[in-house]
């Protein structure tokens, strides 16, 4: 079987899929050129999302039984999803009736968290200098945004870009997309792309490919065709994204190469070597952190000439917002006097990864432990934003004493800003609490590979057993915190100028002058 090491795994699998897609089938023709819906290469499009999220169970995941109710899996998905957007989606044209007539640049916030913490600031910066307009589309009603319609800007929903038109090319996808799929069935298609002990896996990946057709690029397809008509029917003049490995905006990119329209996407999280999403990237213009993420995007085959480095817009507040909320902080969580704060930004773990996630709950237990028997702090932990699986470590948490739990939809920002020391698995948030210039705790426990680049920079508290954790969190909390943050200084400065083209705070103003010289290049070609 293939090599299950994580450190490679995704970079194997990253190769699979291109093997997999250029394969030849009986139709004459490959599997990615079959997957090809109204000029839109389905198999290319679902690569970063099967790279990342899905296959690695495949690999990792015990051989499951074929059920009928496995079978079933996908039809109860498609089911749930349709009838979540019939009572929610509100389908009309209001969003054609509102679209800027002067040059509109389209902002894809489709990731509310990206979009608050990497896209809005450049949106609000484009539009406080009225150069252009910004459209930001969402399919979910962003439950809090501080942006609000500023000359002329705004955020329109996909269901409000919704016609006779985009209607009858949603349709027309379906049919073209279940004729793809009975072919390939037909075909017995993985017969042919599967190679040699591949093969083990059929029964795994034909679940995979029920899921595909039945559920996923059915609920993936009226964002086709909605992209399809913004692009085609308003023309923006540039395209502007965070998230590289979303469905939803690679749809937008393909269209923009189909009607000439640019596209730029501002890196969000960080770029390490098993980030295999950018061997798929599809922008043409690259926003990166630093000259790390330049360069392991290069090695995934990014064009060095597409990459800028620019730093970040999510590090730019940690560094110039005046901060006022620790008091509030203090108070929400009943911190006693005295105590210092110690945040801990929990992982989340991806099914099939067993024995990572045991050495992870291993930690965070010994974390707990260490927090109870503590004097002087309060750990505040703050569940993943995304993928919330709490419940795991709020048991293990028990009635230990001193340790409280955010929401796992809060700003994890404010929290680092008011913390005192960090504590992370491994997580970009490790890197906002570097530029922060918090004491930063990575630990390192035999086995643990989560914090290898922070490890390695020496800018870090480094914990390998349960002992370890107890001595830092009391460094971290007492009066050597000071003099420890000043031993480790010189590594952070050279990790930060390494990583995140020093946080200097000005990311915001580098990506809107990039932006600003894209669209008036994209206006004359269009004019």
């Amino acid at each position: 079987m293939i090599n299950t090491d994580t450190a490679s795994l995704y970079q194997k699998i990253a190769v699979l899929l291109e093997v997999w897609g250029s394969t030849g089938l009986p139709n004459g023709k490959t599997l990615s050129e079959t997957m090809t819906v109204q000029g839109i290469p389905l198999w290319g499009l679902m690569c970063p999302e099967l790279a990342i999220y899905i296959l690695p169970r495949v690999f990792l995941s015990k051989k499951e039984q074929a059920s009928v109710l496995r079978r079933l899996r996908p039809y109860f998905g498609r089911a749930k999803q349709s009838a979540l957007e019939y009572f929610t989606a509100k389908r009309g044209m209001r969003g054609c009736i509102e679209w800027p007539i002067d040059p509109t640049i389209l902002i894809l916030g489709f990731s509310p968290i990206i979009y608050l913490e990497v896209l809005e600031p450049v949106a609000m910066r484009l539009s406080s200098s009225g150069l252009s307009k910004n459209i930001i589309i969402v399919d979910s009603w962003p439950e809090k945004t501080k942006h609000t319609d500023v000359n002329g800007s705004g955020i329109h929903n996909v269901w409000q870009h919704w016609n006779r038109e985009t209607e009858l090319h949603h349709q027309t996808m379906l049919g073209e997309l279940k004729e793809v799929s009975a072919e390939l069935k037909s075909m017995r298609a993985l017969e042919y792309v599967l190679k040699k002990e591949e093969k083990l896996l059929i029964s795994e990946m034909q679940a995979v490919f029920r899921w595909l057709f039945i559920q996923r690029l059915p609920q993936l397809l009226p964002h086709a065709a909605v992209a399809s008509h913004i692009l085609e029917r308003h023309k923006p003049t540039l395209i502007v994204s965070g998230d590289v490995a979303d469905p939803r905006t690679r749809f937008y990119y393909l269209f923009g190469k189909r009607f000439n329209i640019p596209s730029i996407e501002i890196q969000y999280g960080l770029a390490l070597p098993d980030s295999v999403e950018h061997r798929f990237s599809l922008a043409d213009r690259v926003a990166a952190f630093g000259e790390q993420s330049r360069s392991i995007m290069i090695e995934y085959g990014v064009p060095s000439e597409r990459i800028t480095v620019t730093g970040s817009p999510r590090h730019d507040k940690l560094v110039n917002d005046d901060f006022t909320k620790e008091s509030n902080v203090h108070v929400q969580f009943e911190i006693p006097k005295g105590h210092a704060i110690v945040l801990f930004a929990a992982s989340y773990y991806i099914p099939g990864y067993s024995e990572v996630k045991r050495l992870g709950l291993k930690i965070t237990e010994d974390l707990f432990a260490a927090a109870d028997r503590s004097s002087k702090l309060t750990l505040i932990v703050k569940p993943h934003p995304i993928l919330n699986q709490a419940n795991e470590i709020i048991k293990i948490a028990g009635k230990r004493r001193n340790i409280v739990f955010a929401d796992h939809r809060a700003n994890i920002h404010d929290l680092i800003r008011a913390c005192d020391a960090f504590i992370s698995l491994g997580s970009t948030t490790t890197l906002d609490a570097m530029i922060a210039n918090k004491v930063t705790i990575t630990p390192a426990y035999p086995g643990w590979f989560g914090n290898d680049q922070f490890i390695e920079s020496g800018a870090t508290m480094v914990p390998r057993s349960a002992i370890e954790i107890a001595q830092i969190l009391d460094i971290a909390s007492g009066p050597l915190r000071e003099k420890t943050m000043a031993a480790l200084e010189p590594a952070r400065r050279r990790f930060l100028h390494k990583w995140v083209l020093n946080a200097d705070g000005k990311a915001t103003d580098r990506i809107a002058e990039i932006i600003r010289a894209m669209t008036q290049t994209s206006a004359k070609n269009q004019s």
